[in-house]
């Protein structure tokens, strides 16, 4: 039961990273506080964060 929730729940909290790396770049701040929040996380929310600023 355990096992079927854990890749459900880390799609969940990418989900929720990549928001609030979206988010973080829609309010208007650079892309260094992206890079402090995700420093070892994908390349790809820093990436589509930096373009939407």
């Amino acid at each position: 039961m355990v096992g079927n929730l854990l890749p459900f729940t880390q799609g969940m909290i990418n989900l929720l990273l990549m928001h609030v790396s979206l988010t973080i770049a829609s309010v208007g701040l650079f892309s260094s506080p992206v890079i402090l929040f995700f420093p070892s996380s994908r390349p790809i929310y820093i990436y589509i964060a930096t373009n939407h600023i």
